[in-house]
């Protein structure tokens, strides 16, 4: 892309050789001759043999101005010339030609015929990023970029909101300066192409439990840290672009390794430490077969069976695909394009295209991603996860997950910060149990801790009824009742201050009557007392503002905290206003105990000031008008006790119901024995009743009372369960003739 300001006859080369070598063959693009036409030219040598050279006209009157800068592209991918105006390739085309005997382009050159002279101006983006920020692209295609002043092909891919670069095999002999193609090494795309023509892609990065100590890795020629492809493939396969996972500081051991793509780990456990942790991707200028071609396995193709297939527009030419080569361990797997159909590989670096915003993966469903702005929809209070609108759609469909809690991220901004893990810290796992003996929430993990214990009993028990119990009413009564406790005592301290400041404003006075009956001799006098004076009173009123502020600190948090336990009341589940109830209570305790040792330790003050009796008469001789003096007292503030042991040892006891019979049902003998050994009630008031004594389970319509339908099942039922309204379960036991019964 180029700018030129010129009258006429404007030539840009398109060379095989980078260094001006004329016998290398070259292109030649004339725009603006004397006959109004525009060339193209292929010249194979320096001969001047006219079986050198091709020519192609095209009409192109008034193309260049003089005295104005006008804009042009020109495209030589696959070898096929095309050139037109403006800035944005494959817009605007005026010609295009295909070459038969192609070559690759090293080297452009720019001038002007004759006595005319003319001004360019070269756009040389180096990156993706950088062609979409100067044009404001959102067109994917193919471009060019300039490493070190030569060009490489790549294709540009602007999505939603990450762009990907995805470099040509046709610019091999070309060194990449691979940071510039990329802004994040957290994860990279994979394209595949089969023979077919067929292209699919697909997310890879690295395992969850990696990601926190280590990130991909894009190298040319290179793989620093890490253990690097097969020579043999390498020394005819080269140049490579190198895509690592773990380095070797983590890879040389025997542990769970692998990668992670569309969203789901694959692993494998190295058996032998051998750190290979990559994909090569070869340029293959020479279409060499690999030396050592490997074995494909489900562990190893993850990241082709879960690619998704590209709309045709999206598809790039087969010289954006690459042969490769795969290594993992150790006992996971080494294969190459030659072990799975065939196929060919291309590697998209990734860059961020709206970088006024944070990218984040969606915390649940990591195969999509999502803005910051946009993430943040939703909130699950029992995963503690955000959502963002398409998870909470699966997470409302997925069997594990749709009971779960979803509430909104405004809802959850109201109760974030009394919210407390619902996950055991020192074993990982979920709290499902409680021990009133030690007051705590215990994990399956935590039992061993707790055999002592009798009383050990199911969370779901110990929160039923919370909302209703006596131990947050407790919390909110505490909470308040501490609230009125600081709003009184601060009212006794202003008070106390304010009478204290009249006291002031009195001996004040008293000095001003006393000072204008002294004459000269007593100013300095006056200075000395009035210093003491106002040192002291000035540290009385520090300390009543001290303690005013400590209480009003102290009361913002009440305050905060009685706001937060009534959203977790009105908005959290049981078990977290349960979890939370504790916490806030503790918090409450200790800024109730802040509070009453500030005002244990409060003191009240009196000022007040002595003239000396005999001043009158010794006016000469007195050098102190008279002494100022604090005394101090306890103010005796009041606050109330908390009460929160029952809020930390509530366990509501279950509801008293009286049973009353709806209804009856009858169940008469299919054979001459009945043994009724399991019976559930669905959600529609149907009775499935397990019967021993036959190989049926037996469904009794709740609007007869008696009609029955007899479904067969493989033996004779104990029992049955529901496990959601659209499933149950069945234990049941057969026999075989001679070889025995078995349970199920």
């Amino acid at each position: 892309m180029y700018d030129v300001k010129a009258c006429k006859d404007s030539f840009v080369l398109l060379s095989n050789s980078d260094d001006k070598n004329s016998s290398n063959p070259l292109y030649e693009i004339q725009l603006g001759n004397s006959w109004n036409t525009s060339c193209v030219f292929h010249i194979e040598n320096d001969s001047l043999d006219a079986g050198s050279r091709y020519m192609q006209n095209k009409n192109t009157p008034n193309i260049l101005n003089c005295n104005m800068y006008l804009p042009f592209w020109i495209s030589w991918a696959g070898g096929k010339i095309t050139y037109g105006t403006g800035l944005v390739v494959a817009e605007n085309k005026l010609d295009s030609w295909i070459s038969t005997n192609q070559f690759a382009v090293r080297g452009i050159e720019v001038y002007t015929s004759f006595s005319e002279t003319g001004d360019w101006n070269i756009h040389l983006e180096g990156s993706c990023q950088e062609i979409y920020q100067a044009n404001n692209r959102y067109q994917s295609g193919e471009y060019t970029v300039y490493h070190n002043d030569k060009s490489i092909r790549v294709y540009c891919s602007f999505e939603e909101s990450w762009g990907y670069t995805y470099i040509s095999k046709a610019s091999y002999g070309t060194a990449v300066n691979m940071s510039k193609l990329y802004s994040t090494r957290k994860f990279a795309k994979t394209r595949i192409r089969w023979s077919s023509g067929t292209q699919k892609e697909v997310t890879v990065e690295n395992l969850l439990s990696y990601q926190s100590s280590t990130t991909l890795y894009f190298g040319y020629n290179s793989y620093s840290n890490y253990q690097g492809p097969e020579l043999t493939n390498v020394n005819i396969m080269s140049p490579y672009i190198f895509l690592g996972f773990l380095p070797m500081s983590l890879a040389t051991n025997y542990n769970t390794q692998g990668y992670r793509t569309a969203g789901v780990d694959y692993t494998f456990k190295n058996c032998d430490t051998i750190p290979s942790s990559y994909i090569t991707f070869y340029y293959n200028p020479n279409n060499a077969y690999p030396d050592i071609v490997g074995i494909s396995n489900s562990f190893m193709t993850g990241w082709i069976d879960r690619s998704s297939p590209l709309a045709s527009n999206r598809n790039m030419d087969a010289e954006f695909y690459f042969d490769w080569e795969m290594h993992m361990g150790g006992c996971g797997g080494y294969m190459t394009s030659h072990s799975v159909s065939n196929t060919r590989a291309a590697l998209g670096l990734p860059f961020v295209i709206f970088t006024e915003f944070e990218l984040i993966f969606c915390n649940s469903y990591s195969s999509h991603l999502k803005f910051q702005h946009d993430f943040h929809d939703f909130w699950c209070t029992n995963c503690e996860e955000g959502l963002c609108e398409d998870c909470e759609n699966i997470h409302k469909s997925t069997k594990s997950t749709r009971t779960h809690k979803i509430i909104s991220i405004d809802d959850y901004q109201e109760i974030k910060d009394v919210l407390v893990s619902q996950v055991c810290e020192q074993h990982g796992k979920s709290y499902d149990l409680y021990c009133p003996t030690h007051d705590n929430a215990i994990c399956i993990g935590c039992i061993d801790q707790h055999k002592s214990c009798s009383q050990v009993i199911p969370l779901t028990e110990a929160v039923v009824n919370i909302k209703e119990s006596t131990a947050l009413t407790d919390l909110e009564d505490t909470i308040n009742g501490a609230l009125h406790d600081s709003k009184t005592n601060i009212k006794v301290i202003k008070s106390s201050a304010e009478a204290f400041d009249k006291q002031e404003e009195k001996i004040k006075k008293h000095i001003k009557e006393v000072r204008e009956d002294l004459n000269k001799h007593l100013d300095e006098m006056e200075k000395k007392l009035t210093k003491d004076f106002s040192t002291k009173s000035e540290n009385c009123k520090t300390a009543y503002a001290n303690t005013i502020t400590q209480i009003m600190s102290s009361d913002d948090k009440l305050k905060k905290l009685k706001k937060g336990t009534e959203n977790l009341k009105r908005i959290a589940s049981n078990k977290q206003i349960f979890l939370g109830t504790r916490k806030i209570g503790k918090v409450v305790e200790k800024e109730i105990n802040s509070m009453k040792s500030i005002c244990d330790a409060e003191k009240s003050y009196e000022i007040d000031f002595e003239l000396d009796a005999n001043i009158s008469s010794f006016l000469n001789n007195v050098s102190h008008l008279g002494r100022i003096s604090i005394k101090e007292y306890n103010a005796n503030l009041q606050f109330q006790e908390p009460n929160l042991n029952q809020a930390q040892m509530q366990v509501s006891p279950p509801l008293e119901q009286e049973l009353q019979l709806k209804y009856k049902l009858k169940l008469e003998k299919r054979n001459f024995k009945l043994v009724v050994t399991g019976c559930i009630m669905l959600t529609n008031g149907d009775v499935l009743i397990a019967d021993h004594w036959i190989t049926d389970i037996v469904l009794i319509s709740h609007e007869s009372g008696s009609d029955c339908n007899y479904i067969q099942i493989r033996g004779r039922p104990y029992d049955l369960t529901m496990i959601d309204p659209d499933h149950i379960a069945i234990t049941w036991k057969f026999c075989y003739l001679y070889a025995g019964c078995y349970e199920s």
